[in-house]
């Protein structure tokens, strides 16, 4: 039975982590702050995960079982549990160095309207450390300020390491749930909803978590063409938390360009100004543009709305059937030419002097095979 509040909750979720799991957890009963609670939650695993975690015993530990139903329902079942005044969220693959909590605490006392995270090192399936140059530069950048950040995952994408994360339990109430259809995106949303609401981002500058890099592509965020199929619906849901911004003003603290579209800074005007700003950027994302092509079409569907781009921002019908004949939601034009690209090394390959002589001795060779 719990009965003393602790003031920190670790919510571990875990899904088929068997060779993993017993690292993860003792990894956060070796912390050198105490004053938590461990909350696991495992999301259905096939595997023995189950029979793992029951063989670690601690009083701090409390494990949950639930149907597999994604990553985000087995956060929001953690969450929902929690007691502790403090989240720190963890992953059933991953270390934490013995002082993270203490290290992360100590800068949340400083900054209290923040959400923490910090530097990681990265581990393969050995647990012997690999290379994560793919996700350094993100996950072990210097801090950025709040527009800033909020600018780049406009623009480009998450840029956290969503296991490192802690904050206020308050904070993640004031911001709801994790997204449940969400699988490979709910971190970066639940960030870009934690910064518009106003707090702060703040990374640790030292590693305090081993992220592992599972081998096969096992993690969830590995480059598979499934993984990218979800992440190209998921992002779209993760770009419409940004509509709510409401005045033009903050538009243009986040996105200086905003100034310079041409349009008025209208707080009537603000979903426009950042269609116009995705639709603008440079080099082009397709997510980014298929979703503000895809918002300027549902602006102009509205007959009141299409009233209002055009008596205050000067925009028609025939704008709007000139800029999505030039969007490329499929990046053919790229594709062609990489397409052009490769077929100018082949020719060259077969213009080549080496593959003429080549080709040559193919057919000598060829010619006494035929003898035999």
């Amino acid at each position: 039975m719990r009965e003393r509040q602790p003031h920190v909750t670790v919510a571990m979720i875990t899904y088929n982590h068997e060779k993993f799991v017993g690292d993860a957890v003792r990894s956060i009963l070796a912390q050198t702050y105490r004053d938590f609670e461990l909350v696991i939650v495992d999301d259905g695993s096939t595997d023995g995960t189950a029979e793992v975690i029951r063989g670690l015993h601690d009083e701090r530990i409390v494990c949950l079982r639930q149907e597999n139903q994604g990553p985000s329902e087995a956060r929001n079942t953690a969450l929902r549990v929690a007691r502790g005044t403090l989240i720190a969220q963890m992953s059933g693959d991953d270390v934490a160095e013995p002082a993270r909590l203490e290290r992360q605490l100590a800068q949340h006392r400083e900054r209290p309207n923040s959400v923490i995270f910090s530097h990681c090192t990265f581990i393969g399936d050995d647990s012997r450390a690999t290379d994560g140059a793919r996700w350094e530069k993100l996950t072990n950048r210097s801090n950025w300020t709040r527009d800033a950040t909020l600018r780049y995952l406009y623009l480009d994408g998450n840029c956290f390491l969503a296991p490192s994360a802690l904050a206020a339990r308050s904070a993640f109430e004031a911001v709801g749930p994790y997204n449940p259809v969400m699988l490979q995106l709910q971190d970066y949303d639940m960030w870009v909803r934690f910064l518009l609401k106003g707090y702060e981002p703040h990374i640790v500058q030292e590693p305090l978590m081993q992220h592992r890099i599972r081998a096969s592509g096992a993690n969830l965020s590995a480059s598979k063409p499934e993984s990218r199929i979800r992440s190209h619906f998921e992002k779209q849901r993760v770009l419409r938390e940004f509509l709510t911004i409401n005045r033009a003003g903050r538009v243009v603290e986040i996105f200086p360009e905003a100034a310079s579209l041409g349009y008025p800074l209208d707080d009537d005007l603000v979903p426009f100004l950042l269609v116009m700003i995705g639709l603008k950027a440079e080099p082009q994302r397709n997510v980014l543009q298929t979703f503000a092509a895809d918002m300027l079409m549902e602006l102009m569907e509205n007959p009141a709305t299409r009233k209002l781009l055009s008596e205050k921002a000067g925009f028609h019908l025939p704008d709007l059937f000139r800029i999505l004949g030039q969007v490329d939601p499929f990046d053919a034009e790229r594709l062609r030419r990489r397409v052009g690209s490769v077929q100018k090394q082949l020719n060259d390959l077969i213009e080549s002097r080496t593959w003429r002589v080549a080709r040559r001795l193919r057919g000598l060779t060829s010619g006494l095979i035929g003898r035999h």
